[in-house]
């Protein structure tokens, strides 16, 4: 696994390999073929839909369990790596216990500036996770960090790991020729 840290966001190129990527990918399009109603519409997020988001989720921990597994073990590694560089969370009582997977389609995403711990609901979120499932070309689907002026290329594999505060807005950029498929959650403080 190849690391590195830097402005908070941890970043972890070959955490997951090819094959559990495709494999996710793969349980994902078949649960969602077999069961249409259980996918989210990431249109319907926000009540007056000015907000631009196209994307299509399903939590795994509901429908697809099989694929928990794997990702919780790639995410405790990233994890003890991440509380190595910024030791300080070695006193926070946080755990994952979402595990969301995405789809996005050409021309879709999450394209406005925004954080997870972002209102009453969410504040309990400490840090956010997310893994790429899949390649995405050169120049399209991004994770873009605004005060940190980062992009973070969709690699398959690769696990991010950032804060969930103000510090760390960041968007999803579009994807132009392909799907973008990720795996993503919280690191949520518990008592």
């Amino acid at each position: 696994m190849n690391v590195n840290h830097k402005d908070f966001i941890g970043v972890y190129e070959n955490a997951l390999s090819q094959e559990d990527c495709e494999y996710i990918i793969q349980r994902f399009e078949k649960h969602v073929a077999n069961n249409p109603s259980t996918i989210k519409n990431g249109q319907r997020h926000f009540d007056n839909q000015k907000i631009g988001r196209l994307d299509f989720s399903l939590f795994a921990e509901n429908s697809i369990t099989d694929v928990c597994g794997v990702i919780n073990k790639t995410l405790d590694n990233c994890l003890n790596t991440y509380i190595e560089e910024f030791f300080t969370l070695k006193i926070v009582n946080a755990r994952s216990e979402v595990v969301k997977i995405q789809r996005t389609p050409p021309k879709g995403g999450f394209h406005v500036w925004h954080i997870e711990a972002d209102c009453r609901a969410y504040a309990d979120r400490v840090l956010v996770w997310m893994i790429y499932l899949n390649d995405i070309p050169d120049g399209e689907g991004e994770t873009e960090f605004l005060w940190q002026g980062i992009r973070i290329k969709p690699k398959a594999g690769t696990c991010v790991l950032w804060p969930a505060q103000f510090t760390h807005a960041h968007r999803g950029n579009p994807v132009y020729s392909c799907n973008k498929y990720i795996a993503t959650g919280w690191y949520t403080f518990i008592d």
